[in-house]
């Protein structure tokens, strides 16, 4: 009795029987704990192939047949095989006939060192929550798939309802199963959940102080320059009938909500104008003498050029400038001073004739509006180039409007969000086959959200509103919420190529996913093209939809005289931009089929990005995001006080190309 006590205590002995009860649940098949490249495995006895089974992949590489038995086999491998064979026969429980000793399978041919060098981020994204030889059994969300890596099968478990863990077996093949699923020991295979552990993915009770670091930086800025309104009548703005409420809250979508601690605007992107127009009114640098001014601001605009709203009318409009500013008819003051005029249009389409003026001085003046290129395909250069003044495009106005140096961007903490990407936006517009795709990715992903039922902002009289504060939570706070959870934010275009979506991100601090390429160089007045390439994450659109898929006006819009330029930041996507240098539509597209004629999915592409990738962009981002911010006084270095700096420096540049063009 004594003996047998003592032959219960062995180690070897207890992990047998547990091995044997084990197995006894994951359906008879028992393999026991791997020892260095060597396994030992205990097969019983089935009379046909077990159908839970994929074939070449749990009992591949095990000695068998399916005629009744076992096929009785015994390799001896060295002393590890001595060892084996003297424990088998010291326990007196496992029959020789039913040993198979057999080393792990091969590492398949495409896993090269070369091939591990260039997926690199997928195993820093991966981490250590994938288990080596492990595998799991139970009910699989839909059928497997063929993957290149471990780390792109658990992307793919990422985004599939209901899976909560994948197994990943050496020929490819990738098993998304549910919370169920049971794990064992087989050598070779790859497992794990679906997220990496709650660090990364964050948690839904995150509080303001787990998003944002608490401590601010403001630094002091010079006064700036002297500025002065011309007193324009009511009918120059909005066809008189601009709204007649000028608080905050009127101005900017107020009064705010506090999301994770940050102030929320509901601000309607129309509106822009009227927010320069209100912060010159009440700048502190604000001055009534026009021979001591710096920047002058001409304070006619329109949200929506309609029959209700109308653009002024052109002479109208000169005439009354020249009776409030006799000086404008001085050619010597009107050369010197006209380039620090400004025009302010609300729209990226349908902007006013006036600003298009080409007489002297007019031409000399500075144009802002929201977008520069509007619906045209090749960029903003056919917007400016070779015209004869200066006209950049001006940021949307974010969801944010408070001191640039507090901008979300720079007081998130760095690193994954609960999200991996989020969607916010609708189907429709100019890319909508894009954004359909997106949309049902992102339905179909666990590590995906969105918002689909925002509000549409057309620019109506009607929208200035203040917010109704028994309405909670808004759609601004909504989707700052979800941007504020996730990595990457993707932006496709809508109506026009870009959006006000776009801003909304870079100032939240989501690194915003483009698709397309006229995009990369919208913003010179605040950012250069490679500060914005280090802050983003450029996807071409045919990436997404592949060779069958509807490309947009922009995905096949040519690279224009930027090629180089654009392939020196984008290397990746170098041959894209070789793609799209062909003056012929057609040919372009047929160029981008080709050379992506698989589609792809977000979450892959974007699952790909290791951590550190992530977290070097949102450092990048934390550095451009103050200067996408419009805020409510002008106390910090925002968009507008940048604006004002480079019209004061620009006198020569603004002359100069009045001088150069032919128009």
């Amino acid at each position: 009795m004594l003996e047998l006590v003592l032959w219960f205590r062995r180690p070897a002995v207890q992990q047998t029987i547990l091995a044997i009860i084990g197995g006894i649940f994951v359906g008879g098949f028992i393999v026991l704990k791997p020892t260095e490249r060597e396994v030992l495995r205990v097969v019983p006895r089935p009379t046909s192939p077990p159908s839970d089974v994929r074939p070449g992949g749990l009992q591949k590489g095990v000695a068998k047949t399916y005629s009744g038995s076992v096929k009785q086999a015994a390799v001896k491998l060295g002393a590890h095989a001595a060892r084996q064979e003297a424990e088998s026969k010291r326990m007196g429980r496992l029959v020789r006939e039913e040993v198979a000793l057999v080393s792990p399978p091969p590492l398949p041919s495409h896993l090269t060192a070369e091939w591990m060098e260039a997926h690199r981020a997928d195993v820093a994204l991966a981490g250590s929550c994938i288990d080596q030889n492990s595998a799991r059994k139970g009910e699989e969300v839909e059928d497997p798939s063929n993957e290149e890596s471990p780390e792109l099968c658990q992307a793919r478990c990422r985004c599939l309802e209901g899976c909560a863990f994948f197994t990943y077996w050496p020929d490819g093949h990738c098993h998304a199963q549910k919370e169920s699923s049971i794990p064992f020991t087989a050598v070779g295979a790859k497992s794990g959940p679906g997220v990496c552990g709650e660090g990364e993915a964050g948690s839904d009770g995150e509080e303001a102080e787990e998003l944002l670091e608490v401590d601010v930086d403001i630094q002091p800025v010079d006064p700036g320059p002297l500025l002065y309104v011309y007193d324009l009548p009511e009918r120059f703005r909005n066809g008189g009938k601009d709204p007649d409420c000028w608080t905050e809250d009127c101005i900017f979508g107020g009064p705010p909500e506090t999301v994770h601690g940050i102030e929320i605007w509901s601000s309607n992107q129309f509106h822009m104008p009227r927010q320069v127009y209100h912060r010159f009114l009440k700048s502190s640098r604000r001055t009534r003498n026009v021979e001591e001014a710096e920047v002058f601001l001409i304070p006619a605009y329109t949200f929506k050029p309609d029959e209700k709203t109308q653009c002024a009318d052109n002479q109208d409009l000169f005439d009354t400038l020249y009776q409030l500013n006799p000086l404008l008819k001085q050619k010597s003051w009107a050369t010197e001073k006209g380039p620090r005029h400004l025009f302010v249009d609300a729209r990226g389409w349908e902007t006013c004739n006036y600003v298009w003026e080409l007489k002297h001085p007019f031409r000399l003046f500075h144009r802002i509006n929201i977008e520069l290129n509007g619906m045209l395909p090749t960029g903003p250069e056919d917007w400016t180039d070779r015209k004869p003044f200066i006209w950049y495009q001006f940021p949307y106005p974010a969801v944010y409007h408070g001191h640039p140096d507090a901008v979300p961007a720079k007081l998130r903490k760095r690193g994954p969000a609960k999200y991996l990407w989020s969607f916010a936006g609708t189907g429709r517009g100019l890319a909508g086959h894009l954004r359909q795709l997106l949309m049902k990715q992102c339905t179909k992903c666990n590590s995906c959200s969105k918002q689909t039922s925002l509000k549409e902002v057309s620019g109506e009289l009607h929208e200035f509103t203040t917010r109704d504060m028994t309405v909670e939570p808004s759609d601004y706070a909504r989707l700052s919420d979800l941007k504020l959870h996730s990595t990457f934010c993707v932006e496709p275009p809508g109506d026009t190529v870009t959006r006000k979506s776009l801003i909304d991100s870079m100032v939240l601090g989501c690194i915003p996913v483009i698709f397309a390429h006229q995009e990369l160089d919208m913003f010179e007045a605040f950012f250069t093209a490679e500060e914005f390439a280090a802050a983003i994450l450029y996807v071409p659109e045919v990436r997404i939809l592949g060779k069958t898929g509807k490309v947009s006006v922009f995905g096949k819009g040519p690279a224009g005289r930027k090629k180089k330029m654009l392939q020196s930041l984008y290397p990746n996507e170098a041959e894209v931009f070789n793609a799209l240098d062909d003056p012929s539509e057609q040919t372009r597209e047929q160029n981008m089929r080709e050379l992506y004629a698989k589609a792809e999915k977000m979450s892959t592409i974007l699952g790909s990005v290791s951590a550190a990738d992530i977290r070097r962009k949102q450092d990048a981002l934390a550095q451009i995001a103050p200067r996408m911010v419009l805020s409510t006084d002008d106390s910090g270095r925002d968009a507008l006080r940048i604006l004002l700096d480079r019209i004061v420096s620009e006198d020569k540049l603004a002359r100069k190309r009045s001088k150069e063009s032919n128009m």
